[in-house]
């Protein structure tokens, strides 16, 4: 299984938008929380976590499909982990 980490920022967004956007994302199977060395953290806002046997192509147009359901613009990054470290993380 593949891990990536997706940011996601709505142009022109109010909260309702981001709060609409985590739904939309949960629904399409990203986690905003994290686990490092057994401890569960949040993910910093409008950030997620995927994990699946996919590719970043994949991960993108699942992202850009929770964006489209939001009815506004916005810009998604993905990047696939190899590993991960946190710090100065809230414990979810």
């Amino acid at each position: 299984m593949t891990r990536f980490s997706t940011r996601v920022e709505l142009h022109n967004a109010k909260s309702e938008d981001y709060e609409k956007l985590h739904s939309e994302m949960e629904k399409r199977g990203f986690d905003r929380t994290i686990k490092a060395e057994g401890v569960l953290y949040k993910m910093p806002d409008a950030s997620y976590i995927y994990d699946g046997d996919v590719d970043a192509n994949a991960v993108h147009d699942k992202a850009r499909a929770a964006v489209n359901a939001t009815g506004i613009g916005g810009g998604i990054v993905v990047t696939q982990s190899a590993g991960i470290l946190v710090s100065g993380l809230k414990k979810a």
